[in-house]
């Protein structure tokens, strides 16, 4: 007979001798459970009927019950004795009668509490159906929808528990409860209590808060003060098992669990279930964020990004799904500051030639740049797949590089973003004046890596170098790392740097594209027609070069719309979708092509086509700025004012916090501000436009002067509408002046008219006749004549808009025949901002005449709005964008 050793008194005991101390053990404990059941029953026998137990856990042990007074079954939940004599009965039902009052439809409530012969005990309702437990005991991985359905009621029950300071701390599979389909939290509150009233007396029981497989980082170090966003961390657990069977952390011990949620990466849920959206994924993995601080705030964050708009992988587009591909910027590991153009120089490049490679999608490296802002430095190990989740991209390649002498090592690794896994690496040395040929051998290593089979004219294109001169290669990068910012001088800057390239290799076709976008910025600020014309060469020429690069297509789109040739600036546009259409500089040119050829009253049709890629542009990258300007420009032109707030409120976000993609833009401030002008909304516009003024004053942009002069002529018309004439005299003047002060800037013709016309409106309030006469003069011959000033759409500044505000002048002067003419014009010309017409106090009193009643029917059967747009505004309000 085998033998054992006796943990307790060390003696070499029988099998069989162990076996019967066992039995008696057992039979021991049986007949205490038994002697306590009747105690118990004994106890509540005057209120409720134990009819059986349902099961036990570390606090407490549920019993089956009829309630005798509401003829009803119930669960009665009663503390483990060692707890409540720990806790004791007075502030433990205290602190349950807290949670005794929340009402809601997704937290079970708690009828009844008390302390019986020493129990202490709460009742509830009895659950027919059975706990998310059992269903993942049976299902294992629920299908997503449900995992979802449920995770947003339990999160919608915890967004009103924390909102009355109540904390759960206790979120599990086991306490929640599926009734005809929902999910029910149940033991809300208790937790609490136990927590509330143990103090140190709970570790005398060995008993701690939480299940370990759910306890966030925070509970498991043993903080008492927790807040909610332990309660999220806990869901997010919950939901990572629902969706992929298994809780994130996993060990054979509490303590093992404990020491992988502390040490080991966030998991991605996507690891064990592929075909998970990406948006659930990041989701999930924000809500298991080791530190409180980098997960959602509040149960209300958590529960609009789980909405099932922000799983609509259609509307997302492939471009954020499988097969993206990021290039981030290389470290400089020698730390030779001579070398930093290099961090761009080898992204640019490896970028440019994975594009070549029509079966991946590659993400833009203005996205990259605006996302790895303000330093590349800023860029490690441990946070670069996170950039590689940010940008959308499936895939990240990030390295360094070491020049030693006249040598130079290149690294390359290949990361999964969502694993953050390395899954191939590259190690390439050689002379620095090889430098272009290590680089293909780098983008081959990658493409070998992602199984990429390439033909033999795309293998040819990947090794004929975009140029073979270091120097031009280094003076094309420089300028890039000058092109982030729409600062003058950093446009100067770059400019020289793509001169210089070009001097060096006149055939280097990316130069010849970045100092012909650079021609085309430049315009704004000088709307000299040399520099459009210098653009346009340059562009054309990168083309004549290479004609499959989309950067001067799209460039070329934006020149030409501004010489107002807008058949061609369409064909160049549709040309660098068709070449990119993952990039979002591409659709949002194409779509300025529309918008500026709509706005001269010409093509009205062309307001519904700029639509489309407005919206693709923000669909590809959520973070930029000007397609989301532009778009409300469209949306508050077509009278859809509800639309056009939405993107305003994301633009002005953008804006203030000076987050930006691609290029920096301002001016959401002052639009929106015109926005709240035209439904009356004088404190948030005058609020708007001071911080605008404010916000403009301190930065240097192309756009700067002009967004200043539009903030106070938006001042100058609410001071008009409050009755204040001699402040809107001194704000339509303050416009004016800087406004003369830079009359070869974009769009300076129009705001000129917007700003003399609000002169003489505020004159005439004031009976200064021959002011409002002067003024009303310049603003008619500066507009009819076109002299000094350039009259080229902007925001607010558009030949249609010029109309209006004629309109508005002869209405307040009363001269209603002149005012209907200007009206008409307008609205036959595609223009419906219908609100306007109705708080705008002179249009108003054009009421009575014949004319006004059809305009403003018209007017207001503005078009419907586009179902794309439609879908973009789901999509925005429920966070997927």
């Amino acid at each position: 007979m085998a033998a054992v050793v006796d943990p307790v008194g060390g003696a070499i005991r029988g099998r069989d001798e162990l076996s019967g101390i066992t039995r008696a053990i057992v039979t021991q404990v049986a007949s205490y459970q038994a002697m306590t059941d009747e105690r118990l029953k004994a106890a509540l026998a005057d209120r409720y009927t134990i009819e059986r137990e349902l099961g036990a856990g570390g606090m407490a042990t549920v019993y089956l019950a009829h309630d005798v007074k509401h003829n009803r079954k119930v669960a009665v939940k009663v503390l483990r004795p060692e707890l409540a004599a720990a806790i004791g009965p007075e502030r433990f039902l205290r602190e349950i009668e807290i949670a005794a009052n929340l009402t809601h439809p997704h937290i079970l409530s708690l009828h009844d509490s008390g302390d019986a012969d020493g129990f202490l005990y709460y009742v509830m309702p009895f659950i027919e159906g059975e706990s998310l437990r059992d269903r993942l005991n049976r299902e294992k991985q629920l299908p997503l929808e449900d995992a979802l359905q449920f995770a947003r009621e339990v999160a919608d029950a915890l967004s009103y528990a924390h909102g009355h300071d109540v904390i759960h701390r206790d979120i599990k599979p086991e306490n929640i409860l599926l009734e005809a389909g929902h999910a029910v939290i149940a033991d809300f509150g208790i937790a609490r209590a136990v927590t509330a009233t143990g103090g140190e007396r709970l570790t005398q029981t060995g008993v701690f808060i939480g299940t370990p497989h759910y306890m966030s980082p925070e509970q498991t170090s043993g903080n008492q003060a927790v807040d909610a966003r332990s309660d999220l961390y806990s869901l997010g657990c919950v939901l990572y098992e629902m969706l992929t069977g298994e809780p994130p952390y996993t060990g054979s011990t509490a303590m093992a669990i404990f020491a992988k949620r502390l040490t080991d990466p966030v998991p991605s849920p996507r690891r064990l279930r592929e075909a998970l959206p990406r948006e659930v994924s990041d989701a999930v993995r924000k809500a298991l964020a080791k530190l409180p601080a980098d997960r959602f705030e509040t149960a209300t964050e958590f529960v609009e990004a789980l909405k099932p708009g922000a799983l609509s992988q259609a509307s997302m587009g492939p471009f954020l799904l499988e097969g993206a591909v990021a290039v981030a910027d290389f470290l400089n590991v020698s730390g030779n500051p001579t070398f930093d153009w290099l961090s761009t120089g080898i992204a640019e490049t490896v970028t440019v030639d994975l594009k070549k490679a029509a079966a991946l999608r590659v993400i833009g490296r203005d996205k990259i740049v605006g996302t790895q802002s303000p330093t590349t430095n800023s860029l490690s190990e441990a946070n670069v797949a996170d950039l590689g989740r940010r940008v959308g991209a499936r895939w990240i390649v990030w390295g360094g590089f070491q020049v030693l002498g006249s040598a130079i090592r290149i690294t390359a690794q290949l990361r999964d973003s969502e694993s953050d896994e390395v899954i191939g690496t590259a190690k390439i040395d050689g002379p620095l004046d090889e430098l272009f040929r290590l680089q293909d051998r780098i983008v081959t290593a990658l493409l070998e890596t992602l199984e990429v089979e390439l033909s033999g004219a795309a293998l040819d294109r990947i090794a004929k170098p975009e140029t073979v001169e270091l120097k031009a290669y280094e003076c094309y990068a420089r300028g890039r790392q000058a092109l982030g910012s729409l600062d003058p001088a950093s446009l100067d800057t770059a400019r020289d740097h793509f001169e210089r390239a070009i001097q060096l290799d006149p055939r280097y076709a990316l130069a010849h594209a970045g100092l012909g976008s650079v021609r085309a910025l430049g315009y704004i600020t000088t709307t000299r027609w040399t520099d459009l014309e210098r653009a346009v060469q340059y562009l054309e020429r990168a083309i004549a070069l290479d004609a499959d690069l989309p950067l001067p297509h799209a460039w070329l789109a934006y020149a030409y719309t501004r010489r107002e040739q807008f058949d061609v600036a369409a064909r160049m546009g549709s040309r660098a979708v068709e070449l990119d259409p993952g990039d979002p500089i591409t659709h949002y040119m194409l779509g300025v092509v529309y918008l500026c050829e709509a706005f001269p009253g010409v093509h009205p049709e062309r307001f519904k086509q700029a639509v489309g890629p407005f919206v693709r542009a923000i669909q590809i990258e959520h973070e930029f700025h000007q397609p989301h300007l532009m778009l409300s420009e469209v949306c508050i032109s077509q009278g859809q004012y509800r639309a056009a707030r939405a993107l305003l409120d994301r633009s002005v976000a953008m804006e203030v916090s000076e987050k930006f993609r691609e290029f920096k833009f301002v001016g959401s401030l002052a639009t929106r501000g015109w926005l709240h002008l035209r439904e009356n909304r004088l404190d948030d516009a005058l609020a708007d436009f001071h911080h605008s003024v404010d916000l403009l004053q301190r930065v240097h942009h192309v756009y700067r002067d002009a967004f200043i002069a539009l903030s106070y002529c938006g001042m100058g018309e609410n001071a008009y509408r409050r009755g204040a004439y001699d402040a809107a005299v001194e704000h339509h003047t303050a416009a004016r002046e800087l406004v003369e002060q830079s009359p070869d800037k974009l769009g300076m013709g129009y705001l000129l008219v917007r700003s003399s016309l609000g002169l003489a409106k505020a004159f005439r309030r004031l009976r200064m006749r021959h002011e409002e006469d002067a003024h009303f003069a310049a603003a008619w011959e500066r507009f009819t004549r076109r002299q000094a000033y350039n009259f080229q759409v902007v925001i607010e500044g558009s030949e249609i808009r010029a109309w209006v505000d004629f309109a508005m002048y002869h209405a307040a002067a009363g001269q209603r025949d002149e005012s209907i003419k200007w009206l008409r014009k307008a609205v036959e010309s595609g223009w419906r901002d219908s609100a306007l017409v109705s708080t705008d106090e002179d249009l108003g009193a054009l009421g009575g005449h014949p004319e006004f009643e059809p305009l403003r029917r018209k007017l207001e059967q503005g078009p419907a709005v586009a179902p794309e747009l439609a879908n973009l505004l789901r999509e925005l309000q429920a966070g997927a964008v």
